[in-house]
């Protein structure tokens, strides 16, 4: 987000996948000058500047359910030192979320603000999503016998 002057929102970006994109260009989704509401893609990581959007990419619904979990465990580049995969564990890791996350998306949204709490430094940040990771990928593989 970029403030300007004013001390208002003057522009702000949206993740989308790896890329950025404009996130005011609608015009829309800036409230009092001082906030700016983006939607979460259902079942993904990516934001638009309206929910309806989401509906032109081809496999917007699939992605909830039939295909949740198809892309495993995604390693970045910027974590391959700290996280790796295998075969097996990409099957499992799919299996869980399909099994487990798998939904009917409705583009209902509802509101959800920021909480300090959830901001910290990026080291901080770097470090705490390997071990994020690893923590889950643990708790899977132990419980894959119950699935």
């Amino acid at each position: 987000m970029f403030v300007g002057h004013s001390g208002k929102v003057a522009d702000a970006e949206a993740s989308f996948h790896g890329k950025y994109l404009k996130g005011m260009s609608l015009g829309q989704n800036v409230e009092d000058g001082m906030h700016v509401r983006f939607f979460c893609q259902p079942g993904k990581h990516a934001f638009l500047p309206a929910g309806r959007l989401f509906t032109l990419l081809p496999d917007w619904n699939e992605v909830c359910n039939a295909e949740a979990g198809s892309m495993g465990l995604l390693v970045m580049d910027l974590f391959e030192d700290t996280l790796s995969t295998t075969p097996e564990l990409q099957k499992t890791v799919c299996r869980y979320i399909r099994e487990h996350f798998s939904f009917q998306p409705t583009l209902q949204f509802e509101p959800k603000g920021l909480e300090d709490s959830l901001f910290c430094p990026w080291p901080q940040l770097k470090a705490e999503i390997p071990a994020r990771i690893k923590k889950e990928l643990a708790r899977i593989t132990e419980k894959k016998a119950a699935f």
